[in-house]
């Protein structure tokens, strides 16, 4: 009993090192200014959570691979004023299908001047007996699940609070 007790604690610390090793790990949360004045600056973070966390979707503005959104993570780009085309996707590029719905998360953004606009990925899994496994780098719905991703704007104060715990995705 004692052996299988041992075994089990050695698989939770080597999962749990595994996982921790997709989170983001550069530099702390640093608010930024867009370089131009015709220039806006958006942000994608997403908190640490356990659901979703060895998944990393890649961020891409006008089909244009813009960077990947480790959980814990954030990035940060200076558009210029106008609209855009947010998609998240995969290595084999934005219409690939990341989050396991009908077609790619996508949504139009619109950049003003001097604004900065803040978005926070949340990754939801329910049905019934939901559960979930990983599957090489991605963590999968399993036995009736679904999941979904969403990329929700988030008031700024609210976001500033919840963005200064995470690091910069690398």
């Amino acid at each position: 009993m004692e052996f299988v007790i041992r075994f089990l604690r050695t698989v939770f610390f080597v999962g749990l090192i595994a996982l921790t090793g997709c989170a983001a790990s550069g530099p702390a949360f640093q608010q930024q200014t867009a370089t131009e004045v015709n220039q806006g600056t958006v942000y994608f973070y997403r908190v640490y959570s356990a659901l979703g966390s060895a998944a990393s979707p890649y961020i891409y503005i006008d089909g244009k691979y813009k960077g990947k959104l480790k959980t814990g993570g954030y990035l940060y780009f200076h558009l210029p004023e106008g609209n855009y085309e947010v998609t998240l996707g995969s290595l084999d590029g934005p219409d690939s299908n990341w989050n396991w719905a009908p077609a790619p998360y996508a949504f139009d953004l619109r950049m003003v001047a001097g604004e900065p606009k803040f978005y926070k990925m949340i990754m939801l899994s329910g049905g019934d007996g939901a559960t979930i496994e990983v599957v090489g780098n991605m963590v999968v719905p399993v036995k009736g699940a679904t999941a979904a991703v969403t990329l929700e704007e988030v008031e700024s104060t609210q976001a500033l609070v919840e963005i200064k715990k995470t690091k910069l995705s690398n």
